[in-house]
């Protein structure tokens, strides 16, 4: 697996992590084969660069820092958050506080 930028995936490659949306949902889930369409779709959603299976990189594991349980509970926390803001509701501090503080 490779990490590369979405300018250079190429149709057939296989996505080699899942894809999240803003509030924590899978967009694409990891082993599927990328289409023209979907690859555009990615570059209009903002996505610059994802994981793409890569024969050559076989022996390379790619750990992450982060669990993806606290990448989605931060997302969506920080979602919830940005819509308080908008709508002028008052924010929930404590769990902003404790899902930062899981993060760092």
């Amino acid at each position: 697996m490779r990490y590369t930028t979405i300018g250079s995936v190429r149709e057939g490659q296989i996505l080699g992590k899942n894809i999240y949306s803003m509030d924590g949902k899978i967009l694409l889930r990891n082993g599927v084969s990328l289409t023209k369409q979907i690859i555009l779709k990615l570059k209009q959603l903002g996505i610059t660069a994802i994981y793409i299976k890569d024969d050559r990189f076989n022996d390379i594991k790619v750990e992450d820092i982060v669990s993806e349980e606290t990448k989605r509970a931060t997302i969506g926390v920080l979602s919830e958050s940005v819509k308080c803001i908008q709508t002028g509701k008052e924010l929930n501090m404590k769990e902003l506080q404790n899902n930062t503080s899981e993060l760092i």
